[in-house]
């Protein structure tokens, strides 16, 4: 059973109105709602409870709900309706539309949007109506995902929200930066940020050292994965380089099935801090960028 109470809640933006309606040969009322999200601030919030209340005037001809329809068609959040005097829920999933019986004796539920996490903010249409009719859905898009456990809210500087799961990133862009010799200060932009909007998944990362040679003991290095942003540090490392060894390449950190989000927007670079021996550091990572 799910709970919508930690979701906050504000008011339906608009003022419902009942109208005549004749579905199926019966005629009865019927209340369109439609769901801007934008305006409720799905931009910054990820989960949003709108109550909707048709006890009053001009909603009063409407003496009970008894079905809800609901428009989802070309959102990829799932919709939920909620009647809280029986938590009893409907739920529309993204790209679906259909017809919904409600169970309740009350005239007021919860509209709740649930994972807006981009700049692409859907809309919503939803009727309340007191005519029975059987329950159909259509499905726009009809496709398997596999969700993975995610944290709810992983905090960089900024805070990134998810929902309780997510898809796992294909890792279908492959990313090599420039070279940073080890003995000088210096930086590399990686994953070819900054983006204009967005989130970055990397699921591979390996560091290497190219050329690397020491000359007269064990030589030391320091190396930083950041953003300039307000992120900050994503990974610090220190390293040796085995004494009076043959140049090489060295697989100073080699990384991989992972799922790091990452803030797209900001700079995100390699950063090497000077170190003892001789070559060059590259980083190479795959990843995918999502708008």
């Amino acid at each position: 059973m799910r709970s919508f109470l930690g979701f906050g809640q504000t008011p339906y933006i608009g003022t419902p109105q009942a109208q005549p309606i004749k579905l199926g040969g019966i005629a009865g009322q019927a209340i369109p709602l439609l769901f801007q999200w934008v305006s409720y601030g799905a931009f910054s919030n990820p989960n949003i409870n709108v109550l909707v209340d048709v006890s009053q005037q001009p909603c009063v001809k409407l003496d009970q709900i008894r079905s809800v329809y609901i428009d989802n068609l070309g959102s990829d959040n799932p919709i939920y309706v909620n009647f809280p005097d029986t938590n009893y829920t409907v739920v529309a999933k993204p790209n679906s539309e259909g017809w919904y019986p409600a169970y309740t004796n009350a005239r007021q539920c919860w509209v709740v949007g649930e994972g807006f996490l981009s700049t692409d903010i859907p809309q919503t249409y939803i009727i309340l109506s007191n005519i029975i009719l059987p329950p159909a859905v259509n499905v726009e898009i009809d496709q398997a995902l596999n969700l993975n456990l995610a944290s709810p809210a992983i905090t960089r500087g900024t805070t990134i929200y998810n929902s309780k799961y997510g898809v796992p990133a294909l890792g279908d862009q492959f990313f090599s930066s420039a070279l940073l010799p080890i003995n000088v200060v210096g930086t590399a932009n990686l994953w070819n940020t900054p983006y204009a909007s967005g989130f970055l998944y990397i699921t591979s990362l390996s560091v290497y050292g190219l050329g690397v040679s020491t000359t007269g003991a064990n030589a030391t290095g320091n190396f930083v994965l950041e953003s300039t942003g307000v992120a900050g540090t994503l990974l610090n490392l220190s390293y040796t380089i085995t004494l009076a060894q043959p140049p090489g390449v060295e697989d100073i950190v080699s990384l991989s099935g992972l799922q790091i989000k990452l803030d797209a927007t900001q700079t995100w670079r390699l950063r090497n801090i000077a170190g003892a021996a001789n070559g060059e550091l590259q980083v190479v990572s795959s990843f995918t960028q999502q708008p």
